[in-house]
Protein backbone atom coordinates (compact mmCIF):
# COMPACT_ATOMS: atom_id res chain seq x y z
CA UNK A 1 0.00 0.00 0.00
CA UNK A 2 0.98 3.33 -0.81
CA UNK A 3 1.52 6.86 1.55
CA UNK A 4 -1.65 8.68 1.04
CA UNK A 5 -1.41 12.23 1.63
CA UNK A 6 -4.39 14.29 3.40
CA UNK A 7 -3.54 18.61 2.31
CA UNK A 8 -5.33 20.91 4.90
CA UNK A 9 -5.24 24.85 4.29
CA UNK A 10 -4.32 27.19 6.37
CA UNK A 11 -6.70 28.42 9.40
CA UNK A 12 -7.67 26.64 12.66
CA UNK A 13 -10.03 23.93 12.80
CA UNK A 14 -12.28 23.01 16.24
CA UNK A 15 -12.62 19.51 15.88
CA UNK A 16 -11.35 16.44 16.40
CA UNK A 17 -9.80 14.00 14.45
CA UNK A 18 -9.84 10.52 14.22
CA UNK A 19 -7.89 8.27 12.15
CA UNK A 20 -8.18 4.35 12.07
CA UNK A 21 -6.44 3.42 8.44
CA UNK A 22 -2.63 3.13 8.05
CA UNK A 23 -0.29 4.87 5.83
CA UNK A 24 -2.10 7.99 6.35
CA UNK A 25 0.03 11.95 6.06
CA UNK A 26 -1.86 14.81 7.12
CA UNK A 27 0.30 17.79 5.65
CA UNK A 28 -0.52 21.51 6.87
CA UNK A 29 -0.74 23.74 4.02
CA UNK A 30 1.80 25.75 5.63
CA UNK A 31 4.35 25.55 8.93
CA UNK A 32 2.36 27.31 12.18
CA UNK A 33 -0.84 28.27 9.85
CA UNK A 34 -2.88 25.01 10.42
CA UNK A 35 -3.99 24.31 13.66
CA UNK A 36 -6.11 21.77 14.86
CA UNK A 37 -8.15 23.43 18.11
CA UNK A 38 -10.47 21.83 20.83
CA UNK A 39 -11.06 22.79 24.68
CA UNK A 40 -12.40 19.94 25.94
CA UNK A 41 -11.24 18.42 29.58
CA UNK A 42 -10.45 14.21 29.71
CA UNK A 43 -13.62 14.45 32.37
CA UNK A 44 -16.08 15.35 30.72
CA UNK A 45 -15.42 13.05 27.34
CA UNK A 46 -15.55 10.60 29.95
CA UNK A 47 -18.93 11.30 31.19
CA UNK A 48 -20.85 9.94 27.60
CA UNK A 49 -18.07 7.52 26.76
CA UNK A 50 -16.65 4.31 28.32
CA UNK A 51 -12.69 4.55 27.47
CA UNK A 52 -10.32 7.44 26.11
CA UNK A 53 -10.79 6.83 22.56
CA UNK A 54 -11.65 10.33 21.30
CA UNK A 55 -10.70 12.09 24.11
CA UNK A 56 -7.90 13.79 22.41
CA UNK A 57 -8.00 16.50 19.79
CA UNK A 58 -5.90 13.70 17.63
CA UNK A 59 -6.89 10.19 18.22
CA UNK A 60 -4.90 7.33 16.24
CA UNK A 61 -5.54 3.63 15.86
CA UNK A 62 -3.05 2.67 13.53
CA UNK A 63 0.47 2.73 12.02
CA UNK A 64 2.57 4.75 10.04
CA UNK A 65 0.63 8.22 10.66
CA UNK A 66 2.89 11.52 9.50
CA UNK A 67 2.20 14.89 10.85
CA UNK A 68 3.03 18.00 8.54
CA UNK A 69 2.89 21.15 9.45
CA UNK A 70 0.24 21.31 11.78
CA UNK A 71 -0.43 22.59 15.41
CA UNK A 72 -2.84 20.38 17.75
CA UNK A 73 -4.10 21.73 20.68
CA UNK A 74 -6.15 21.15 23.56
CA UNK A 75 -6.36 24.24 25.39
CA UNK A 76 -9.11 23.96 28.09
CA UNK A 77 -6.51 24.06 30.75
CA UNK A 78 -5.80 27.42 29.29
CA UNK A 79 -9.60 28.72 28.04
CA UNK A 80 -11.33 27.43 31.53
CA UNK A 81 -11.78 30.06 33.76
CA UNK A 82 -11.37 28.81 37.55
CA UNK A 83 -12.74 25.36 39.09
CA UNK A 84 -15.17 23.38 37.62
CA UNK A 85 -17.47 20.61 38.58
CA UNK A 86 -18.17 18.19 35.95
CA UNK A 87 -21.28 16.69 36.62
CA UNK A 88 -21.28 13.05 34.78
CA UNK A 89 -23.76 10.34 35.66
CA UNK A 90 -21.36 7.82 34.22
CA UNK A 91 -18.95 7.51 37.26
CA UNK A 92 -16.10 7.01 35.61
Amino acid sequence: DKQRVIFIKKGIFQEKVFIEKEKITLKGEKESEVKIVIAEARDIWRCEHSDDWGAAVLNLKANDITLENLTVINDYGFSAKGDSLVKCTNDT
